[in-house]
Formats: structure tokens, sequence, C-alpha cells
């Protein structure tokens, strides 16, 4: 696995989170995946946080349906901190917080990188799921286009990317 100071450390990979719980208990830090994936993640997170551990999930809230992932949601009233990030829109360019599926499967996991799925903004969601290229939702979606939402989103975009932080200035708190 690859850290921001493009240094490696080893991941040991699992189904069910509890298969790892000895391995886990060792670590002072625990960091998971795609945690979205795993049926256990809540029981799995709080028994560890419990035993004094930090945990760090890194997941998708939200399906291409945008409907809760897995028990993700489920970690929010537990956690200490949450940290909502979102990407870039792949049509646009605005802030998105939506995962669009490009194929035709109707199952919920479909494994995939950037050839099955996009991130999308609110208004590219709506003009891709609509069979009238989302005309019906062109008064709500307008307000995106105002002077005050574009000086919100010019704003965010000067933010220095956390990737590019000194190493110090990456920890989570």
């Amino acid at each position: 696995m690859h850290i921001f100071n493009r240094n490696t450390m080893a991941a040991v990979s699992a189904c069910i989170l509890q298969e790892v719980s000895k391995e886990a208990l060792t670590c002072s830090v625990i960091g998971i995946d795609e945690g979205q994936f795993f049926p256990d993640i809540v029981d799995f997170c709080e028994e560890m946080a419990n035993q004094g551990k930090t945990v760090i999930v890194a997941a998708l809230d939200g399906t291409f349906q945008r409907k809760a992932f897995g028990d993700i949601l489920n970690l929010v009233p537990l956690a200490e901190s949450v940290v909502k990030l979102n990407a870039v829109c792949m049509e646009c360019y605005r802030e998105a917080a939506y995962t669009q599926r490009l194929g035709t499967e109707k199952e919920v996991e479909v494994i995939g990188g950037a050839d099955k799925y996009h991130s999308v903004c609110r208004q590219c969601y709506f003009q891709k799921q609509s069979p009238s290229g989302g005309k019906e939702n062109n008064q709500l979606l307008n307000v995106m286009d105002t002077t005050p939402y574009n000086n919100i989103l010019k704003r965010k975009s000067q933010r220095t990317p956390l990737t590019t932080l000194p190493h110090s200035q990456n920890m989570v708190s």
C-alpha cells in the first residue's frame, strides 16, 4: 500500500474484518480501504476503537443510485470525526459528490475503475439519469450556475489538495 510520502507499508487482505482481528490488535492505527464492502465494518471498528485503536476508514457512502452503501453510514454516529471528501466531476470539472455507473448493470456491486464509473456533480448526475437530459430539473439546477455558487466553487478549487501538503500536515485529527 502506498502512503502520501511515497513510502509503502504492508497491507492485510480480508473479506471479513473479524478474520484479521488478531493482526489488528497488534497495531495502534488500523486503516481500512473500501469500507463499504465489509459486512462487519461497524462491529469491527467499534471493537477496535474500544480497544484503544485509531481506526481510519475510507469508503464510498453512496451507491451509483445515491442510496446508502452497505453499513458505512452506520459508522457515522459512532465516529469521533467524519471527513467527507468530494472528487472532481468528470463531465464539467465542478466538485463531485456522486458516482455514476457507465454501464447498464443493475446490481449494486460491480467492480471496476474509470472504465465503469465516473465521479459527477449533482447537475451532471441528473442530466445523465434523465431520458430528457435533465430538462425537468433545470429550474432547480440553474441555481448552480448563479454567481454565489460559482464563487464557492472557485474558492474551493483554489485550496491546496490534501495529497500535496507536507507530511506533517496530512495528519487526520
